[in-house]
């Protein structure tokens, strides 16, 4: 199971788990959205009446036209041009087409991009006729490719070099991302949809509605952040540490103050060359104790609806 849009920082691989972690409550709030893999896994836990995605970003709003069907017919090959041209005004692009969901560079090297165009056109428009331009006789279908794929390397090495990968020719991540976004149209037919509220706010002016379980995945301190102007991480936990309400907050660590509720380990993802083992924790700004209040709250709420 995918959760949410490809996105750099994405919680998709423990969306599930940290989920399962929390309490439930009236509303979900999701203070740094991002491309929604949190609130995507709250919508479909039934833990939660209501759900305030937030980020400054219009990302979370990319997400709700994925899951309204928006890009049902979407098949648009982006090239290099075009994605410098439209990644400031169009989500789609900037998130599907950039390098690693980075939302900055675009996904494939000047090298490899005439391959991948033939590609995307034989696999997503049915037009081979680029294909046959590299003098490549085929179908277009992945066993097709697969199949030939000795003979497709002799090309690549003539044409490119020794130093481009059969393996980076033959990927083509757009279409697996556009995949990924298409496959949230499944939460079309879900009510939670209709209760999902989009806001591009400071975290500090999210209005929290009582009852809420307030969760929070701010750009990771000490890690390259992808937040535009940087992050403030001390204002942060300063602000948190003033709230009445409990925050939950994944981090790989935090000042004593916060108390850990959870310990995940999986492999990062934030870049295409980071794929170490990893401890990612969930935090909150209330001690322990007061856990097992909420959760029975929680479940009286759930019950209720």
């Amino acid at each position: 199971m995918n959760y949410g849009l490809p996105y750099m920082g994405s919680k998709n691989l423990i969306a599930k788990t940290i989920i399962d972690a929390l309490p439930c409550a009236s509303t979900f709030v999701d203070l740094f959205a991002g491309g929604c893999a949190i609130t995507h896994a709250a919508m479909l836990s039934n833990k939660y009446g209501g759900f305030i995605a937030n980020d400054l970003s219009d990302t979370p709003q990319l997400f709700l036209d994925a899951v309204a069907g928006k890009f049902e017919n979407e098949r648009r090959w982006i090239s290099r041009e075009d994605f410098f041209v439209l990644k400031d005004s169009d989500p789609y692009v900037r998130t599907v087409w950039s390098f690693g969901n980075n939302g900055k560079d675009y996904m494939y090297s000047r090298e490899v991009e005439p391959w991948k165009r033939a590609l995307h056109y034989a696999r997503v428009l049915g037009d081979l006729s680029p294909m046959r331009e590299f003098g490549i006789d085929t179908d277009g279908s992945r066993a097709d490719i697969r199949a030939h794929h000795d003979e497709y390397k002799l090309k690549y090495t003539r044409w490119y070099g020794e130093n481009v990968s059969l393996q980076s020719l033959q990927s083509l991540q757009s279409l697996e991302s556009l995949e990924r976004l298409q496959s949230l149209e499944r939460l079309q037919s879900l009510q939670s949809l209709q209760s999902l509220e989009i806001t591009r706010l400071d975290y500090r002016d999210v209005k929290i509605p009582a009852g809420s379980l307030v969760y929070a995945d701010p750009p990771y301190r000490g890690t390259k952040s992808y937040v535009c102007g940087g992050f403030n991480h001390d204002a942060f936990y300063e602000w948190c540490l003033e709230q009445p309400f409990d925050i939950y907050i994944s981090e790989y660590s935090m000042p004593y103050d916060f108390h850990e509720v959870l310990a995940i380990q999986h492999r990062s993802r934030l870049s295409a060359n980071a794929n170490n083992a990893v401890v990612e924790r969930l935090y909150c700004n209330h001690p322990r104790q007061r856990f097992g209040q909420l959760d029975f709250l929680g479940q009286l709420f759930a019950e209720a609806v």
